[in-house]
C-alpha cells in the first residue's frame, strides 16, 4: 500500500493498538476524505434502486460533508488471531447473527468475498466489521468500501478485486427478483466509479502494484466481461476527467504495445512475438476514449523527416503493418531452399499456405484496428484519415519501376495496408450500389497531395480551356464524404501497392525464364536460380492471395464504372450504363473531368484485370463484365478521351484474355471467362462499335512505331567471344534472347495478319480497291514478297525456323492468293505495276519457286505467272508515260508523297493534297498533317479548277 506503514505480524497478533497506529488512522481517514463524496453518491444510488423499476444512472459523487466518516474496524482471514481495534470501534464480536439471510445478502457475500460475520472469515471471504449484520442496498457502498482499504495477498491490487467482483454480478444474479437483482447490478457501477479512484488517486488504496500495472496485467488477459467492462472504466474517466483522465489511463499501455511490436521480431513467422500485443490494442481501441487515446499518442503521424521507410518503422500503424513475407528473416527463405531438387510441389504449396494463413490473421487484426479508429469518434477518424493520406504521399517514390528502398515502404507493408483499404471499400463495391455516393469531382477541385500534380493525364487540356475556364475552389480530402475518401485513398494504394509488385513480378518471371534456359549452361547460375525460385514463391504468398485477387478486381470493375461516368457526366454523376447507345462520343474532353484524371487510373484498372486472367482465371468468373466492357468499348471508339494508343491496345488485350478461346498452338490458361463472354455477346455496343474500333485501333497502334524494327545479330567469332568480360557476355546473351522473343511475338502476329487478309479478300475485295486503301495493301503485299523472294531472301534463312514461327512457305502461299483476290481488277493490276517496291524479277522468281515446291496448285500458279506478265507490260508502259510526262510542275505535286495527284482537294488550313494521301492519313491520325488541328474527311474541299489544270497539262504532254 503506497503511503502507509504496514504492520508487522507481531502488530497483527496483538490485541492492543500499537504504537503507529495513530497514523495508519490518519491515512485511513485521509482516504475516507477523498472517498467521501463518492460514497453517499452510491449510498443514494442504492436507495434508489430498492424502489425503483430501472436501474439508475452513474452520478457523480456529492460534496464530502453530505457523508459520515467510517472508520472501519481492521478485517480479519481465517484465525490468525485477534486483530487490533480502532478505539472508537463497537464490540461487534458480541452481536448476535442473523439465523436466516435473505437471498440478496447471499447474492452480495458471494459477489464481494466478504462475511459480516467474524467466525465464517476463511479463504473465501473476508471478515468486515460493520454495524449491521445483512449486506443490502442501504450499507452495500459501505461494504465495498471497507473490503477495498483490506491488503489482500489473494489480489495483487484493488483494481484486480474490482474487476473480479464485476465478473461476478453476471453468475450471482440469477434466481433473484428484479428489485434485488437491481441492487446486485449496482454493484457494476460501483466497481467502475471505484476503478476510476484507482486509476486516478494511485495512493487511495492498498495495493502490490501500481495501478497501471494491474490495468496491463488486465487487458492482456481479456475475457467475456473485460469489454463491458474496459468500455464503462472509459466512460466513467472520460466524465470523472475528460480525455486527459482516459490518456493518462490508456497512453502509456497503449505506447508500451507499440513497443513491444516495434522491438519483437519482425518476421510474419514470429505470431507468438507480434500477435498478443496487436490483439490487446485492437481490444482497446474498440473503445471509443481508447481509440482517441491512440491516435493522440506520439508517433502517431508522421514527423519530418518524411519518406515511406520512417512511415513503416516510426509511426504505431505503420509498425502494426510492417509484417510480411519480405522481412530478412533466414526462415521465410529457408521454406523454399532447394526448391528445383524437390520431388513434389504438395510441400511447397504447404509452405506457401503457412505464409499466408499468417499473413490472414495479422490483416484480420488489424483491419478490425482502423474499423475501431474510423467509429471512434471525430477526431480518431480525421487522425486516422491524415495517417493514410500521409502513407499515399510519402510512399510516391513506390510507383516507380525501381524505387530506393531508404525512401519507400516495403511491398508486403504496402499490400497490407491495400488489403485494409480494399476491405473497408467492401460496402461501398459492386454489386452494392453505394457507389454513387462518389464524388468524381474531386480530380478538379481537390487540393490534396495524394496524387502528384506531374502525374502524366488521361488527355492533356487544351491550352485555350485552361485559360477560359476559371480554377476550381480548393477543397480538402476531409471535406468530402467518407466513401468518397476511402475510394480515392485505395485508389491511390493500389497503383504504388499491388500494381507495381504486378510489374515487379512480370520481371522477376522473364528473369526466372531466361535463367532456366542457360543455368544448365553455366553450373554457377542454378545457385542465381534458386534464388529468383524462393523469391518468386515468397512474392506469390502474399500477391496471389485469393481474397486480396478477389477484391482487387471487385475494386478494379468500380472503377470502371467511375472511369464511365467521367466520359458521360460533366462532372462524373452516377449515369446508367445499361442504356448507353451513343458511340464514339462527342463530348468535348474540355468539357469532362477526364483532363485532371491520371492515365494510370485506368492502366491500373487493365493491370489487374490481365495479371488474374493470366495467373488466377478463377477468380473472375464470378463478376459481371459489363461495366469494364463499356469502359473499353468507350476509350476505344471515342479517341479523343485517352492519348495514349498503347492504353487502348491493352484494352483489346484483355477482351481477348478473357473473351477468346485458347489457341491449340498456345499454352494459355485464360479459357474464355463465361460472363465476360455473355456480357460481350448481349452487348448491342460491342456488336456495333468493336470490331471497327479494332480495326481503327490495329492502324493506331502501327502508326505509333508500337512494333519495333527487328536489329541484325552481332556475329562474332569464338576467341572474340571468349575474350569479352563475363558481365558483358551476360549481357549480350541477355539482349539476344529479348530480340529472339521480339521477332517470335512479331513473328506470331505477321502469321496472323497475313492469314487474315487472305481469307478476308477471298470473299471480300470491294473495300480494299478505295483510294486510300488500295496503294497501302499493294505496298504491303509487294514489301513481303521482296523480302522472301527478293535479292535478299537467302538471309532469312534459319537453324530453327519454327522455334521462333517463321514459316516462309505459308507466308508466300498466302501472299500470292492475297494478290490473286484482286488479280482480275486493273485498278489493283495498275496500282502494282506503279509501287515504288514493285521487281518484276521478284514477281518471275516467285512464280518459279511456286513451281518448284508446289505450295499452290496449278492452276493458282498459272494465273499468278499471267498476272505477273500483265502487270511488267504495264510497268513497262507506265515508265514510259513518266518519261513521256517530263518534269512536273511543282504545284501539280502531292506536298506528302511528292506525286502527281489525280484528285486535288482543299484542307480548311489552304493547303492543298491529293485526296488518297489525306485520306489514307486521316485513317491513322484525325488531324491536318501541317497544323495538326483537328480535320474530319468532310471538312476536305474538291479542288475542280487544278484538277482541270493538271488533267489538261498531261493531255498536253501525251501529244
Amino acid at each position: 500500500m503506497n503511503g502507509d506503514a504496514k504492520p508487522t505480524n507481531e502488530e497483527e497478533k496483538t490485541d492492543t493498538v500499537p504504537v503507529n497506529q495513530p497514523t495508519a488512522e490518519e491515512l485511513r481517514q485521509k482516504r475516507l476524505d477523498r472517498l467521501a463524496a463518492l460514497e453517499a453518491s452510491t449510498a443514494a444510488s442504492n436507495a434508489d434502486v430498492a424502489s425503483a423499476p430501472t436501474p439508475p444512472p452513474v452520478q457523480r459523487p456529492p460534496p464530502a460533508n453530505q457523508v459520515k466518516a467510517i472508520t472501519p474496524a481492521p478485517i480479519e482471514h481465517g484465525n490468525h488471531g485477534p486483530s487490533p481495534q480502532l478505539s472508537n470501534a463497537p464490540d461487534l464480536t458480541k452481536r448476535k447473527s442473523s439465523t436466516r439471510r435473505d437471498p440478496l445478502h447471499n447474492a452480495l457475500q458471494q459477489i464481494l468475498g466478504v462475511t459480516l460475520t467474524k467466525s465464517h472469515a476463511g479463504s473465501t471471504f473476508v471478515y468486515v466489521a460493520t454495524d449491521s449484520d445483512t449486506i443490502n442496498s442501504d450499507n452495500l457502498s459501505e461494504v465495498l468500501y471497507l473490503r477495498l482499504l483490506v491488503d489482500d495477498p489473494t489480489y495483487s491490487s484493488a483494481l484486480e478485486y474490482l474487476f473480479a467482483v464485476y465478473q461476478r454480478v453476471r453468475t450471482e444474479s440469477s434466481g433473484l427478483n428484479d428489485a434485488d437483482r437491481l441492487v446486485v447490478q449496482s454493484v457494476q457501477e460501483q466497481c467502475i466509479n471505484y476503478s476510476v479512484t484507482c486509476l486516478l488517486e494511485p495512493e487511495m488504496f492498498p495495493s502490490k502494484v501500481t495501478p497501471l500495472e494491474a490495468f496491463d496485467a488486465l487487458v492482456r488477459s481479456p475475457n467475456a466481461s473485460t469489454s463491458s467492462y474496459l468500455e464503462a472504466l472509459a466512460a466513467g474517466l472520460e466524465a470523472q476527467g475528460g480525455n486527459a483522465a482516459v490518456g493518462r489511463v490508456g497512453g502509456p499501455i497503449l505506447q508500451k504495445l507499440v513497443s513491444e511490436v516495434f522491438l519483437g521480431s519482425q518476421s510474419i513467422l514470429a505470431v507468438e512475438s507480434w500477435s498478443s500485443p496487436i490483439q490487446t490494442i485492437g481490444s482497446l481501441v474498440r473503445i471509443k476514449g481508447f481509440a482517441t487515446v491512440f491516435t493522440n499518442i506520439p508517433g502517431f503521424l508522421l514527423t519530418p523527416p518524411l519518406n515511406g521507410r520512417r512511415l513503416q518503422d516510426a509511426t504505431a500503424l505503420g509498425i502494426l503493418l510492417r509484417f510480411s513475407t519480405d522481412a530478412p528473416d533466414p526462415a521465410i527463405k529457408d521454406l523454399f531452399a532447394n526448391i528445383t531438387k524437390r520431388s513434389s510441389r504438395v510441400d511447397v504449396n504447404k509452405s506457401v499456405e503457412s505464409l499466408r494463413s499468417k499473413l490472414s490473421l495479422l490483416h484480420n487484426i488489424v483491419t478490425d484496428i482502423f474499423r475501431s479508429l474510423l467509429k471512434g469518434g471525430a477526431h480518431s477518424k480525421t487522425r486516422t484519415i491524415q495517417w493514410l493520406e500521409q502513407a499515399m504521399v510519402v510512399n510516391v517514390e513506390g510507383s516507380k519501376e525501381n524505387p530506393n528502398p531508404a525512401l519507400v515502404s516495403t511491398a508486403g507493408m504496402l499490400i497490407n495496408l491495400n488489403v485494409v483499404l480494399l476491405r473497408l471499400c467492401g460496402p461501398f463495391l459492386p454489386p452494392s450500389t453505394k457507389h454513387a455516393l462518389i464524388d468524381a469531382t474531386y480530380w478538379k477541385c481537390c487540393s490534396s497531395p495524394l496524387f502528384p500534380q506531374d502525374t502524366t493525364k488521361l488527355v492533356a487540356p487544351s491550352s485555350s480551356s485552361e485559360q477560359q475556364q476559371p480554377a476550381p475552389p480548393s477543397a480538402a480530402l476531409a471535406s468530402f464524404n467518407f466513401i468518397t475518401q476511402c475510394f480515392f485513398l485505395t485508389l491511390r494504394a493500389v497503383h504504388i501497392g499491388p500494381v507495381a509488385t504486378i510489374g515487379k513480378y512480370m520481371r522477376l518471371l522473364r528473369q526466372l525464364s531466361y535463367m532456366q534456359n542457360h543455368m544448365n549452361d553455366d553450373p554457377r547460375g542454378r545457385a542465381q536460380f534458386e534464388m529468383l525460385a524462393a523469391t518468386k514463391m515468397i512474392i506469390d504468398a502474399k500477391l496471389l492471395q485469393p481474397e486480396l485477387l478477389h477484391d482487387l478486381v471487385r475494386f478494379a470493375l468500380l472503377s470502371a464504372n467511375v472511369t464511365c461516368r467521367l466520359c458521360l457526366s460533366p462532372n462524373g454523376n452516377a449515369v446508367a450504363l445499361a442504356g448507353l447507345d451513343l458511340l464514339p462520343l462527342v463530348t468535348p474532353a474540355d468539357a469532362l473531368l477526364v483532363p485532371s484524371v491520371p492515365e494510370h487510373v485506368v492502366e491500373d484498372i487493365l493491370s489487374i484485370v490481365l495479371f488474374v486472367a493470366r495467373f488466377a482465371p478463377d477468380e473472375l468468373k464470378s463478376f459481371e463484365f459489363g461495366d469494364f466492357l463499356t469502359m473499353a468499348l468507350i476509350f476505344l471508339s471515342s479517341p479523343q478521351l485517352i492519348r495514349s494508343p498503347h492504353l487502348r491496345a491493352k484494352m483489346s488485350e484483355c477482351l481477348f484474355e478473357m473473351c477468346l478461346p485458347s489457341h491449340e498452338s498456345e499454352d494459355r490458361p485464360t479459357a474464355a471467362i463465361p460472363s465476360a463472354v455473355a456480357a460481350l455477346v448481349q452487348s448491342k455496343l460491342a456488336q456495333q462499335h468493336l470490331a471497327p474500333c479494332l480495326l481503327a485501333l490495329y492502324g493506331d497502334v502501327e502508326q505509333t512505331g508500337f512494333y519495333e524494327k527487328l536489329e541484325h545479330r552481332w556475329e562474332s567469332q569464338s576467341p572474340q567471344w571468349l575474350s569479352l568480360n563475363e558481365a558483358v557476355r551476360e549481357q549480350k546473351q541477355s539482349l539476344l534472347a529479348e530480340k529472339e522473343r521480339t521477332v517470335t511475338s512479331s513473328l506470331q502476329l505477321a502469321n496472323e495478319t497475313i492469314h487474315m487478309m487472305s481469307y478476308l479478300t477471298s470473299e471480300i475485295q470491294a473495300p480494299f480497291l478505295t483510294a486510300e486503301l488500295e496503294d497501302r495493301l499493294v505496298g504491303m503485299l509487294n514489301s513481303v514478297l521482296v523480302k522472301l523472294a527478293g535479292p535478299r531472301g537467302l538471309d532469312l534463312k534459319v537453324t530453327n525456323p519454327e522455334v521462333y514461327k517463321f514459316r516462309p512457305k505459308v507466308m508466300l502461299c498466302e501472299i500470292v492468293e492475297t494478290i490473286l483476290h484482286f488479280s482480275q481488277y486493273e485498278s489493283f493490276q495498275l496500282a502494282v505495276a506503279t509501287n515504288g517496291l514493285y521487281d518484276a524479277s521478284v514477281y518471275r522468281k516467285c512464280a518459279g519457286i511456286l513451281q518448284r515446291t508446289q505450295v499452290v496448285d496449278a492452276a493458282k500458279v498459272a494465273a499468278f505467272d499471267s498476272f505477273a506478265q500483265t502487270v511488267e507490260d504495264l510497268f513497262n508502259s507506265n515508265t514510259q508515260d513518266e518519261a513521256m510526262l517530263g518534269d512536273i510542275p511543282d504545284e501539280f505535286m502531292d506536298p506528302l508523297l511528292w506525286q502527281l495527284m489525280k484528285e486535288p482537294v482543299t484542307l480548311p488550313s489552304g493547303y492543298v493534297v491529293d485526296r488518297a494521301t489525306i485520306t489514307q492519313h486521316l485513317m491513322n491520325d484525325a488531324s491536318d498533317p501541317f497544323t495538326r488541328s483537328p480535320l474530319t474527311v468532310d471538312q476536305l474541299v474538291p479542288n475542280a479548277a487544278l484538277k482541270a489544270q493538271i488533267q489538261a497539262w498531261v493531255a498536253a504532254q501525251h501529244k
